[in-house]
């Protein structure tokens, strides 16, 4: 089994990014997100998607790898 998990740094970009989501599309009600993690040989890409508008967050840090 694997685990992925965001940094710190990588929690408040999507909290402060979720805020921005939340008030751009407010007649969403579930504020759902699809977090993707892709394992590429030197380190893990991390995006996270609004479902409902499509927009996108990378929040890959090169600087882990």
């Amino acid at each position: 089994m694997s685990t992925f998990t965001l940094t710190d740094k990588q929690t408040k970009k999507f909290d402060k990014w979720a805020k921005k989501i939340k008030r751009k599309y407010p007649e969403d009600t579930k504020e759902v997100f699809t977090f993707c993690f892709t394992p590429n040989g030197i380190g893990v890409g991390q995006k996270v998607k609004h479902s409902a508008s499509g927009e996108e967050l990378d929040l890959t840090d090169v600087s882990d790898w």
